[in-house]
């Protein structure tokens, strides 16, 4: 049965050039990045294997792509070593007067703020700087940044050169003494939408006290925020930091949010109309990975079904993660990336087998239909999909953590049904700021109230003594794993298998 089940799989793949196209390239990155040239080198030496099975036409693309992926690869490495030759002649180990731009949100710790900024010289580069809190800059402006500049050091235990390496990110500048003017620089549109966002934030903080605040800004706009240490450390235990940054679940709360807002308007204006309005929301979350991979997925299902063609989950899945791997290969070593795929990866195969298994014992225990149509909708909703990302991202979060949470699942399933109605009520809550503070006031409330039970629930199990447990993890079991993983999917996934990822036949 799993043979010819696998069969199928290869079969199924083979009559899909995107997916050839799409699977390959993401292989040969993977294999790039983890054994660089001479991973690509077997990669071509077993697509010639193709031809023995007389697959010539699978060959070419095959090579086509490996090729692809090197030409990309290659392109990358030469910019950096560019880059590289130009600041280590003119400027490295000396002390510099550099004039550049905020290229990203500033991230505010408790004692500096950690600040990004892109130097437009002979060759474009960034440098990452440590600095004052205040006065608190803004995306854009233009800076002169004086200091020493020197390449980063890796701490015990934490390849930090490596990490910042991964972003384009080759210097620092120490002991920064900056003098920013008013001017704007980089592109307008991300400009005026962090305006923007500043904006809410100062309406939020107005309106809201700690950690509320924070948190609230967390689910809205996935605003990196600086919790106190005892909750932020029972967040990470809870396994919920992921729904205080902006994900693909909000992607799929606001998609849903602005069909019903625009109900009036016929189906192909509204369908682009949403593609709009979730790139826009897109970028006020910071163009994260999860945010662009779920954005990218949804763009494509709308504009399929724009044209009237009939969306396919699996097309759709792993052509929005091959164009991002396209546009930035080191994506590829991204924990947030990574946790983002596998997650939605969950979505579509797990819990087509997690609900087929919960039906069968709901038939089993409950004889109210009425009583079982209920259970079972809330564990579709909340139970289902926790439980799938749960299993699927754990090996990924166990590696990187050498830690797993216990109460991961019990925690989401408490929060996520109140979080939905926060993010929708926050949007209106901010609509209404605009006409009528008393009724905004009244509407901050409620938020407050949600919050504080969010506060309340994850003070309460993040600090349970058995919450999570140490873990010894290497790549060797994590692949082991994802194999036992993918097996178990290919065995006991249902031939009718619904996800749970995103309907939108269903929603449009």
């Amino acid at each position: 049965m799993p043979l010819k089940r696998l069969k199928s799989l290869l079969l199924y793949i083979s009559e899909r050039k995107i997916l050839i196209i799409a699977l390959t390239y993401i292989l040969s990155q993977v294999v790039f990045h983890a054994y660089l040239w001479q991973g690509i080198y077997v990669l071509v030496g077993l697509s010639f294997f193709l031809l023995i099975f007389k697959q010539g036409r699978i060959f070419i693309i095959v090579l086509f792509v490996i090729l692809l992926c090197s030409l990309r690869n290659y392109y990358d490495l030469y910019i950096e070593s560019e880059v590289r030759n130009y600041v280590d002649k003119n400027y490295l180990n000396e002390r510099v007067e550099l004039v550049g731009y905020v290229s990203e949100e500033p991230i505010y710790k408790h004692e500096y703020a950690r600040v990004i900024f892109r130097v437009d010289s002979q060759e474009s580069f960034l440098v990452q700087s440590n600095t004052s809190r205040f006065p608190r800059l803004e995306v854009g402006q233009v800076c002169t940044i004086a200091g020493n500049l020197v390449e980063p050091e890796s701490f015990e235990g934490f390849d930090y050169k490596a990490f910042l390496r991964n972003r384009r990110i080759y210097y620092i500048v120490r002991y920064p003494i900056l003098n920013c003017s008013d001017e704007r620089e980089g592109f307008f549109l991300k400009n005026s939408l962090m305006d923007f966002k500043r904006k809410v934030r100062s309406i939020v903080e107005s309106k809201l006290t700690e950690p509320q605040a924070s948190l609230f800004l967390g689910v809205l706009f996935g605003e990196k925020r600086v919790f106190e240490e005892d909750f932020g450390e029972a967040l990470r235990v809870a396994s919920i930091t992921h729904i205080i940054v902006a994900s693909g679940y909000n992607v799929s709360i606001i998609f849903l949010g602005i069909n019903k807002i625009f109900f009036f308007v016929s189906k192909r204006p509204r369908t682009l109309l949403t593609i709009f309005l979730i790139w826009l929301y897109c970028v006020l979350a910071g163009l994260s990975p999860s945010i662009i991979r779920a954005t990218i997925m949804l763009s494509l299902t709308l504009l399929a079904v724009y044209y009237g063609v009939v969306s396919n989950i699996n097309i759709v899945f792993f052509t929005s993660a091959f164009i991002f791997v396209l546009i930035d290969p080191r994506i590829i070593k991204e924990i947030g990336f990574l946790l983002s795929i596998s997650a939605t990866g969950g979505l579509i195969y797990i819990t087509p087998i997690l609900d087929a298994y919960i039906q069968k014992i709901l038939d089993f225990t409950i004889p109210f239909e009425r009583l079982k149509g209920s259970i079972y909708k809330f564990l579709q909703n909340y139970f289902i999909p926790s439980l799938a990302c749960t299993i699927i991202t754990m090996p990924i979060i166990a590696y990187s953590f050498q830690k797993i949470s216990i109460i991961g699942v019990v925690t989401n399933i408490l929060i996520l049904p109140v979080l939905e109605y926060t993010l929708i009520l926050g949007f209106i809550t901010l609509f209404f700021n605009l006409f009528s503070s008393y009724i905004s006031q009244i509407l901050f409330l409620v938020i407050w109230a949600q919050l504080k039970y969010f506060e309340l629930i994850v003070d309460f199990l993040g600090n349970l003594e058995y919450a999570s447990h140490d873990v010894n993890i290497t790549v060797s079991i994590v692949g082991a794993i994802y194999l036992l993983i993918g097996i178990l999917i290919l065995i006991f996934s249902p031939v009718d298998g619904k996800n749970y990822y995103l309907n939108l036949q269903e929603n449009l």
